[in-house]
């Protein structure tokens, strides 16, 4: 995208754990400084680009994990992984530490048969269920231990707008509800009702989880049908004729001048779907 007003394409880049970050391009003299365009770690799948409010600049839509799942992090009780050879096999070992609902300190993810598993030398400090309970990452492993292991946030995991206001950091919007169901992993963007408002269709769903966090398979698509005013309304799958099973991958929507609208949608393990309507 073009965001500095000096007609060269910047980069936008997305990293799970990280803040969405831009890149301006400085043209003759390469890319500039690390810029971020928020505050909101997240673990990011995707972003579309367009003009969403109608002002001449360009807005981001972000595909994130969503709001349906046990993780509900905020910048005070944000989910936490830390990435070292804690038991000195050679291989790296992950440490996901969260908030349970009603816990005040974040504790580790993984069932006690999980990170034994992956690191048994914690059996030989005789980590048993009931201590296990109450341990921290910190309690867990000595400070020694900690030393030189890599840390990461993630705060805010919804799916969300970036609107470009000509500033950093960009203004943050999270989408509606019903578009938090699931991962988003393709959006497609377009003015589908021919008012002059871009809309937007996001798919996603992520079979690929651990038993503890569970499958998500919610989604089935969200049209949210722009109506000025940085404002949508969301438009159920059955009203819209745009139903979409599996775990989608991406989507595109190729606009037809009599205002029909094709959207094409890439599933992971089965055939791409398109849908052609036009509506009202």
């Amino acid at each position: 995208m073009e965001f500095t007003g000096d007609g060269h394409a910047d980069l936008v880049l997305l990293v799970d754990w990280r803040e969405p970050i831009l890149y301006p391009n400085l043209g003759s003299e390469g890319m500039g400084n690390p810029m971020p365009l928020s505050g909101a770690r997240g673990w990011w799948s995707c972003l579309e680009v367009a003009d969403l409010d109608m002002d001449g600049d360009k807005d981001l839509v972000l595909g994130n994990w969503g709001a349906n799942s046990k993780f509900q992090p905020s910048p005070e009780r944000p989910v936490s992984m830390a990435v070292k050879d804690f038991d000195g096999n050679r291989k790296s070992d992950i440490v996901m530490s969260w908030y349970a609902p009603l816990d005040t300190v974040s504790a580790p993810f993984a069932v006690r048969s999980d990170i034994t598993k992956q690191m048994p030398h914690l059996l030989k400090d005789n980590v048993q269920h009931d201590t296990y309970a109450q341990k921290t990452y910190q309690t867990l492993f000595s400070a020694d231990e900690r030393a030189g292991a890599l840390e990461y946030e993630a705060n805010f995991l919804q799916s969300a707008i970036l609107w470009n206001d000509g500033s950093i950091p960009m203004t943050l919007t999270p989408l509606p509800w019903q578009a938090q169901l699931a991962y988003v992993y393709g959006i497609a963007i377009g003015d589908v009702n021919c008012d002059g408002n871009q809309d937007i269709w996001l798919g996603g769903n992520f079979y690929g989880l651990v038993p503890q966090s569970g499958r998500m398979g919610s989604s089935k698509g969200a049209l949210l049908m722009g109506e000025g005013n940085r404002s949508f309304r969301y438009v159920s799958p059955e009203e819209a004729g745009i139903s979409v099973d599996g775990q989608v991958r991406d989507a595109h929507f190729i606009m037809a001048k009599d205002g029909s609208f094709t959207l094409l949608v890439a599933r992971n393990d089965a055939p791409v779907v398109a849908f052609k309507s036009k509506i009202q």
